[in-house]
């Protein structure tokens, strides 16, 4: 998925077909034709391509232009339009498509709605005016990494830009707005005005994320997304060291420590989603179910299981809301879970109406807790009928769940010469295999393990990744080493701790 490639899908007649696009950052230009690909050193050149009739190519656009990242795709696409109001754009509107295979460019309205009204808070807030005429977003099956600034011709992985509002998960919508917003940021940084050299990578980033969250809240000011944000830092923080933590000790289930946690909200929220109902809500009591349910609440469980079934066996499609979809599968498959049900979300992932959804299955493919499934999710994880890009989604509930955790490790360390031949051209997706399986752990014989696995081995094209790995194993037995017993004692004191192995 680097340099000029083609993807496959498969249509609504259930043949398969291919586009070919590509992705060039950051120095696969030169895969493509001969060129120098740095970012101060910039030349104008033509690229003709000769394309069937029947087919659709898109490109950055035909002006002569040294800005970065040409582009070009080839495929039989659709596409809706829209046009920004041109207020702070000198009058001037700028045209803005959506492109995807034909049958799924609807799919695109939310993105391309956030994509004009971004546009205009850009060129309000930055004072320069977007200098193409039109701007192109398009949707790509097989794509390495979330999304590409492209200039005039943006590319996105499927599931970062299609949403459809009667059967996709909310929390996608969030995803997908921030996504648009940040790649529309980087056409003035790093496109209009753009780094000289790598090592000032950090800003054209750092910029980009942050102007990119200034622009959501402006269109979304009922989301409070820089409160999320901290959240989000602080539950990264408090899960990291609470999982390390859970391998020592087992908290009781008690009925209070239910009510502690969210049984007050469940009761309030329930498991119904109104039609109106304000984001934020929406987010919370999909949280309080997925709490309760996988830390083991058997009322949550039962109703989960129940209501599966229903979806599942009778096709009621009412009984689970899209918000809630992943985390009931997580839930069954976490809490007696078998075959039954796992070839059941197996089948959610095979023949899924959309993107996200069938995600959704594939991720809680993980959460198996019987060993004979739990290798079951890793064959799967590398059989065809999961894109290379899509492994992470399998990987990292594989790598949540603490009993396939280090079958995990040693099903990579097995299949080595199979992850090394697939992903080596995929650096991004090489380096997230190599560091996201293996930081969970927090002993000194994991590392040991793992040095002595890489010792032999060729490191040049994920060594940061793993020594960053490396670290926070250090980094978790140092700190589990050093506040277990104070952690223990307050559990102890107020009537939490069950259990100490």
């Amino acid at each position: 998925m680097c340099g000029f490639y083609r993807s496959s899908y498969t249509d609504a007649t259930g043949s398969k077909k291919y586009l070919a696009t590509n992705q060039f950052e950051a120095t696969d230009a030169r895969r493509a034709f001969p060129c120098w690909d740095e970012p101060a050193i910039k030349a104008t050149f033509d690229v003709t391509l000769i394309v069937p009739t029947e087919l659709v190519a898109l490109s950055n656009m035909n002006m002569a232009s040294e800005k970065p990242l040409v582009t070009f795709i080839v495929g039989d696409l659709a596409y809706i339009e829209k046009y920004t109001s041109g207020e702070y754009n000198d009058k001037k509107p700028v045209l803005v498509r959506f492109y995807a295979i034909k049958g799924s460019e609807k799919q695109g309205e939310f993105a391309l709605d956030v994509a004009t009204k971004a546009l205009d808070y850009f060129a309000r807030v930055f004072k320069i005016l977007f200098p193409l005429p039109k701007l192109d977003m398009a949707a790509i099956p097989d794509f390495e990494i979330g999304a590409m600034e492209n200039w005039g011709l943006i590319t996105f992985r499927t599931v970062a830009i299609c949403f459809d509002p009667k059967a996709s998960d909310a929390r996608y919508k969030q995803h997908i707005a921030y996504v648009v917003a940040h790649e529309l940021a980087h056409q003035w940084f790093g496109n209009l005005f753009t780094m000289e050299w790598w090592d000032h990578l950090w800003l054209n980033e750092g910029f980009a994320t942050c102007v990119g969250y200034l622009a959501i809240d402006e269109i979304f000011p009922e989301w409070d997304i820089w409160a999320q944000r901290d959240d989000v830092m602080f539950e990264a923080l408090i899960h990291a060291k609470m999982d390390v933590i859970n391998k020592k000790i087992i908290l009781h289930k008690s009925e209070k420590w239910k009510l502690i946690l969210v049984s007050r909200k469940l009761s309030s929220y329930g498991w119904e989603y109104p039609e109106n109902e304000d984001y934020l809500t929406a987010m919370l009591r999909t949280l309080a179910i997925k709490s309760a349910g996988t830390a083991g609440d058997p009322e949550i469980a039962k109703k989960a299981t129940r209501r599966f079934k229903l979806f599942t066996e009778k096709n009621d499609q009412s009984v689970l809301h899209p918000n809630i979809r992943q985390a009931v599968f997580e839930i069954v498959l976490m809490h007696g879970g078998g075959e039954q049900e796992f070839d059941a979300i197996l089948n959610i992932f095979r023949n899924g109406p959309i993107v996200d959804q069938k995600l959704a299955a594939l991720s809680a493919l993980g959460f198996m807790q019987q060993p004979k499934l739990v290798q079951r999710a890793l064959d799967f994880s590398i059989s065809s009928e999961v894109r290379h890009q899509d492994i992470l989604y399998i990987f990292r509930s594989l790598q949540t769940n603490r009993k396939s955790r280090k079958p995990l490790w040693n099903f990579i360390k097995k299949n080595w010469d199979l992850f090394q031949d697939q992903y080596t051209k995929s650096i991004k997706l090489f380096e997230y295999i190599i560091k996201f399986r293996t930081d969970m752990f927090a002993s000194d014989e994991t590392i040991i393990d793992i040095e002595k696995f890489f010792a032999d081995k060729n490191i040049k094209y994920f060594k940061r990744p793993l020594q960053q790995s490396l670290e926070n194993i250090r980094t978790n037995g140092a700190w589990l080493k050093r506040d277990i017993k104070d952690v223990e004692n307050l559990l102890a004191a107020n009537g939490y701790l069950k259990h100490v192995s």
